[in-house]
């Protein structure tokens, strides 16, 4: 392989954000602590780095805090159905449980529409040098 076409395949175009509708994967592991995000384009190989805010971290990370969540919502409406505070009035006390559950629904369509994404079933790629 001459150095030009080594060149064309470890060249990274920066982006915004990272187009969500085509298949990704991580062309390198991913660190909470760096400031960008490396992913590569399984469609086409296209390597992009993007910042590392929330809406551009992997799928698997963008999942897990949705689950997270749905589920701590569900618990807090359950734990409030069973344990009501004293003094607090049926009224309230059903309109912050309605409050948690309706939080639950909301994370949990977050959470499937991240697993919806092409790129949900790549997290964790391999680095590219290293992919087949």
């Amino acid at each position: 392989m001459n150095n030009e076409t080594r060149k064309e395949r470890t060249t990274s175009v920066f982006r915004f954000n990272l187009e969500r509708d085509r298949p990704y994967m991580l062309a390198e592991d991913y660190a909470e602590q760096n400031a960008v995000i490396r992913y590569i384009y399984t469609d086409t190989g296209e390597r992009v780095t993007v910042p590392n805010t929330w809406f551009n971290r992997p799928a698997s990370i963008r999942a897990a805090h949705a689950k997270e969540m749905a589920e701590r919502s569900e618990y807090k409406a359950l734990e409030l159905t069973e344990n009501p505070p004293a003094g607090l009035c049926p009224e309230a006390l059903e309109s912050v449980i309605d409050r948690h559950c309706l939080n639950a629904e909301r994370y949990w369509a977050e959470y499937d529409q991240i697993m919806a994404e092409p790129g949900a079933t790549y997290h964790g790629g391999e680095p590219v040098e290293t992919a087949a």
